[in-house]
């Protein structure tokens, strides 16, 4: 298993972009049998990154396990995905195939404490 934020994963996918991702079969990010990536929709992606996503998808559709963390609707991942619809077609095509979707609806549990300091120091 390994973990990575969206913009870590880009980074990695960039410094080797003359190479199309399912050719990197040394990488963590290809051969590792469960990858988690953090933060998808934290910011949106430009055409390039958007693409280059598309390959780690393809790379690993099928292969491996993909948990991937987002706190925005599926609806609005074409934003994410420089409004390529295409693109944005294409990789949750590859990614619902076969998935468990969670959604999960609530409040932030990093902030939880932080609310608790909050609403106790309003009833003071």
């Amino acid at each position: 298993m390994i973990y990575y934020t969206v913009e870590e994963l880009l980074q990695q996918l960039k410094k080797r972009a003359d190479t199309p991702v399912a050719k990197q079969r040394g990488r963590a990010y290809v051969k590792n049998s469960l990858v988690v990536l953090d933060e998808l929709g934290y910011q949106s992606l430009d055409r390039h990154e958007a693409h280059l996503f598309f390959q780690f998808i393809s790379a690993r559709y099928m292969k491996g396990s993909t948990i991937i963390t987002s706190n925005r609707s599926v609806k609005e991942w074409v934003e994410i995905f420089s409004s390529d619809e295409m693109a944005t077609t294409a990789i949750l095509d590859r990614l619902f195939h076969k998935a468990h979707i969670f959604n999960i609806d609530g409040c932030s549990y990093r902030l939880k404490d932080f609310n608790q300091l909050v609403e106790a120091s309003e009833k003071q």
